[in-house]
């Protein structure tokens, strides 16, 4: 907490490889201009193609990610 101001912690979770790099770019503009008010963070888990439901090992990942 710094100057009175209590902080949120932000974790993005993208399943998958983003591979656009338009849509890299948006993202990296928006987390840098969230982190002036939020500690912000992007994870990525990897996705397997054809499967509608998540695997285990990717829901122990992102359990493992909000944790943090």
């Amino acid at each position: 907490m710094t100057g009175g101001w209590l902080t949120m912690k932000i974790n993005i979770i993208a399943v998958g490889r983003i591979n656009e790099n338009y849509i890299k770019t948006g993202m990296n503009n928006y987390i840098e201009r969230m982190k002036r008010f939020s500690e912000v963070n992007l994870y990525e888990v990897k996705s397997e193609k054809g499967k509608e439901n998540m695997t285990g090992a990717q829901i122990e990942k992102v359990k493992e990610i909000i944790k943090r």
